[in-house]
């Protein structure tokens, strides 16, 4: 390595008002609204009260699905599968269908019969999914949550929060397969034989009626109420909303998103050619000055700040070359990296020629000699 990092330590911290959270309020037993990068909560409603969920299960059910990797696979639907109660994708026993057009079923139509034939594929059973599930759950610290089974149907043993669903879904929202499929308002599933195809569109309104949603799911059973677990981005900040037994759920998702943009904004944190470091170069002719030629904006309106940090080495060694990069601005919240920019190099510095140490005595005994004679 050319060099050694050594971290400079400086706190920068950041405050905003808002309007209280109370003062937005909803219809629903539970809410809440998350921004999804900190996980920070912005607005609650008896958030940690653990309540059936109905069919936003499904998050959960495609997170372990899509974890598997298993996602090109084909498999054949089982009778049972085939007629499981509830919403369905009209799946046919025997049909052989991808696990993928399974995942687009599960999530945009809500399939019952999906969340089955894709359990009975990754788990062996209904019951070996559940415990993959719960399995999953317990590896994301989740103390109030519990799965029966893959659709959300009823069962007293079957549960969550709204704050722990939003968590759930924010992990979902960090695979690039299950944000794809979330956000897709219409989906066209090719059948295995070649006798047709598919079409499936998202129930969630919310990709119609909001110009900032992003995805996630509904579900309604009598027991669970009206649910939905919604995701929205506006200028890089992504806010994630849960609402369990709301009757208003679309209205109230629109106004908790709305709330949340007012509260958390990005702004700059760091300006262009801001932090300066000039560090000597090992074997070269002059300094070396370090810079950061990209601004950054973070996130603002969460309690507590960020730590930004100034990383570079207290040596460099030549040749160094101007663009080179040899250091690091970053921002930390809570001992986890949020942001970072490089500091690169303002200036080349030349390595100097190679005297043999032989050569270099000689040449001072002979500098000495010729001061002697000349004083």
């Amino acid at each position: 390595m050319r060099f050694i990092w050594a971290a400079l330590l400086c706190l920068v911290y950041f405050t905003v008002s808002a309007a209280p959270a109370a003062a937005l309020g909803t219809s629903a037993a539970s809410a809440v609204l998350i921004e999804a990068e900190s996980g920070h909560i912005l607005y609650e409603k008896d958030a940690h009260t653990p309540r059936p969920m109905a069919s936003t299960t499904k998050i959960m059910t495609a997170l372990v699905v899509i974890e598997a990797g298993r996602l090109d696979e084909v498999t054949k639907v089982s009778p049972s599968a085939a007629a499981t109660e509830g919403s369905s994708i009209y799946l046919k026993p025997g049909e052989r269908i991808s696990v993928r057009n399974l995942l687009y079923g599960l999530m945009l139509e809500s399939g019952n019969d999906a969340a089955a034939a894709l359990a009975e594929h990754v788990g062996g059973s209904i019951e070996g999914f559940a415990s993959l599930m719960n399995r999953r759950a317990s590896l994301m610290g989740l103390k109030s949550t519990r799965f029966c089974n893959p659709s959300g149907l009823p069962d007293q043993n079957h549960y969550t929060t709204a704050y722990e669903l939003a968590l759930i879904g924010r992990q979902g929202l960090r695979n690039p397969v299950f944000a794809e499929i979330v956000s897709t308002k219409s989906y066209k599933a090719p059948m295995e034989d070649g006798s047709g195809a598919r079409y499936f569109t998202n129930g969630n309104k919310l990709l119609r009626l909001y110009p900032h949603a992003t995805g996630m799911k509904t579900g309604f059973t009598k027991q669970a109420g009206r649910c939905l677990i919604s995701s929205a981005e506006r200028d890089g900040v992504t806010l994630i909303a849960v609402t369990l037994n709301d009757g208003n759920d679309w209205n109230d998702h629109m106004a908790m998103h709305n709330y949340g943009f007012e509260v958390v904004t990005k702004e700059p944190v760091l300006s262009p050619r801001e932090v300066v470091v000039k560090r000597p170069v090992g074997n070269g002719k002059t300094l070396v000055t370090l810079s950061n030629t990209e601004g950054l904006s973070l996130y603002r309106g969460l309690s507590g700040g960020y730590e930004r940090v100034i990383s570079a080495a207290p040596l460099i060694l030549a040749p160094v070359k101007a663009g080179d990069v040899l250091g690091e601005v970053s921002f930390v919240r809570d001992g986890r990296l949020v942001a970072s920019v490089p500091l690169t190099a303002q200036n080349g510095v030349e390595e100097r020629p190679y005297v043999k140490p032989q050569i270099r005595l000689r040449q001072r005994f002979f500098g000495l000699l010729k001061s002697l004679l000349l004083s």
